[in-house]
């Protein structure tokens, strides 16, 4: 195949990449329980998904309480594919040397990507508000996973991030996929509304402007003629 050739496969080639596949789990309302009673797990099978994994989104809708705090929470994404490690959504958002509680809003309806644009969860309020102590109602956007796998007694915002859904790529999506919850002050109201796994979504690109592809295809054409007449 001459360059031409090449440059025309590469420009089209995009426009015929496959559709993202979404799990969803459905409205569950789950209270997530407190560390003496173990957390709460929510399950997903999945089959029929086009693999190996290059990219992963997940959804994650809580609801919050008063009683709770999204810096109380700590959330783990894994899946049963031996190759496949875990992820950390959420570990003690917020949480610092100053501010050792962590952040103290309640609920979100969010979802994680490790391009996101808004950056990393664990520092949502600076990210938003430019300050610490500024709370945040009803937390939403794309975020980063906080991937940070330090113990949620220690963990801080400088904690080194490696488990990320990065952990993810080159695996089977076709696994049971577990979501692991628990709230780190026994007590609170905290509640699992929904998650849901996003497999190799992508966004859809235009189809390049006619003219340049028959631009491309003349000299795809133009080649094929020179090269018999030789």
């Amino acid at each position: 195949m001459n360059s031409a050739f090449r440059a025309l496969a590469l420009l089209l080639a995009p426009a015929f990449t496959a559709a993202a596949a979404v799990v969803e789990s459905g409205t569950l309302d789950l209270r997530i329980a407190g560390s003496f009673d173990g957390g709460v797990v929510s399950t997903l099978d999945v089959s029929g998904v086009s693999g190996p994994i290059f990219r992963l989104e997940v959804g994650l809708t809580l609801a919050g309480d008063p009683l709770g705090a999204n810096g109380d929470l700590y959330v783990i994404l894994s899946s049963d594919d031996p190759a496949a490690p875990y992820s950390v959504l959420l570990n003690r958002v917020g949480r610092s040397a100053t501010m050792t509680a962590g952040y103290g809003d309640s609920g979100m309806t969010v979802r994680f990507a490790d391009d996101a644009p808004l950056g990393d969860i664990h520092t949502y309020r600076m990210t938003l508000n430019g300050s610490h102590a500024v709370p945040v109602a009803g937390l939403s956007g794309t975020w980063s996973p906080s991937g940070r796998e330090a113990d949620p007694e220690l963990v801080l915002g400088t904690s080194t991030r490696t488990a990320l859904f990065s952990n993810f790529i080159g695996t089977d999506p076709n696994t049971r996929w577990t979501l692991y919850l628990v709230d780190l002050l026994d007590g609170a109201d905290t509640r699992l509304v929904q998650w849901s796994l996003d497999f190799n979504p992508v966004a859809v690109p235009e189809i390049p402007a006619m003219p340049v592809v028959a631009t491309i295809a003349m000299a795809c054409f133009a080649g094929i003629r020179h090269s018999r007449r030789r």
